[in-house]
């Protein structure tokens, strides 16, 4: 019988997982008006489709908890993050999608477990383009 070995960055990686834990999908999908709400013990990662140009703040509060918001792409990458953007422990991004696609949006904790009640709240936001010598 051969043992496994895992070394270098794959292994790292899923030290990590082992000591945060992945993400858990949330069931819902997020959309503009909508105030999500739930209470976890892990990161929950949340759908979100958008068309190109479409604009949001979304913003997550807990009082049990350091939110941490970020947003990605459907490969994976990060395209936004935030902290304590909204106040006090709680988040705030506002986004402008770049192509049409469904991001995720992941509520985690800045520090420490997620552990607790929290909510999410959708926002659209009107753009208006200005020329210059407007």
């Amino acid at each position: 019988m051969r043992t496994l070995r895992l070394s270098g960055v794959i292994g790292t990686l899923l030290g990590l997982m082992a000591i945060w834990g992945w993400p858990a999908a949330a069931q819902q999908t997020l959309a503009p008006g909508q105030t999500v709400s739930g209470n976890t013990n892990v990161a929950v990662a949340y759908p979100m489709p958008m068309q190109i140009g479409d604009a949001f703040t979304i913003i997550a509060r807990s009082e049990a908890f350091d939110t941490y918001l970020q947003i990605q792409d459907s490969a994976g990458n990060l395209l936004a993050e935030d902290d304590d953007g909204a106040g006090g422990l709680d988040s705030q991004i506002t986004f402008v999608a770049p192509q049409s696609a469904t991001y995720t949006v992941t509520l985690s904790a800045a520090f420490g477990d997620p552990s607790g009640p929290y909510s999410i709240e959708v926002e659209s936001v009107n753009l208006r383009l200005l020329t210059y010598g407007d």
